[in-house]
């Protein structure tokens, strides 16, 4: 039996590109949110200039894959390593490795 973990591919948009300047203005955003959390739908409000909203949505769930967000109920919360990556850009990689996830 072969189990393969399934990402989240929007419609319409294969393949998705992996965009770490994404990733990191989401974790930026959510530093900069008061609570670090947001509604998703706020989350592709702000970022609306930047990217479609699969892009976005797709980015989040990389992003929890790799433990830097938290997403559940429609809410994308930022985890202490999430944080971390944000405000300290010129520390070494942790999301290096998410460009093999799915692979």
């Amino acid at each position: 039996m072969i189990v393969v973990k399934a990402h989240y591919q929007p419609e319409g948009d294969y393949p998705m590109r992996r965009d770490k300047e994404l990733a990191e203005e989401i974790l930026r955003t959510l530093v900069l949110d008061e609570h670090w959390h947001m509604d998703m739908r706020m989350l592709v409000e702000r970022l609306k200039d930047k990217a479609a909203e699969s892009a976005v949505r797709y980015h989040a769930v990389l992003l929890q894959d790799v433990g830097l967000v938290k997403v559940d109920q429609g809410v994308i919360r930022l985890t202490s390593a999430g944080q971390d990556r944000a405000e300290n850009s010129d520390k070494l990689d942790p999301m290096a490795t998410w460009a093999a996830l799915g692979s």
